[in-house]
């Protein structure tokens, strides 16, 4: 499984910035025209099911 902080740093690689909320961290796409939330719970792993919509949403695969 993959913890927040990993599928952050793959999408920073792909050019998206960030903005830290309460129990969310908001992924913002290059060009501004996509947000995905991304979760954080206490450096616990993201559910599979979750980690592939984000993928998903961020157009990563």
């Amino acid at each position: 499984m993959t913890k927040a902080r990993e599928i952050k740093k793959e999408l920073q690689e792909a050019g998206w910035t960030f903005e830290e909320g309460g129990r969310h961290t908001l992924a913002i796409s290059p060009d501004g025209k996509t947000k995905v939330p991304i979760p954080r719970h206490g450096g616990k792993d993201i559910p599979t099911g979750t980690l592939k919509s984000i993928r998903k949403q961020a157009g990563l695969r």
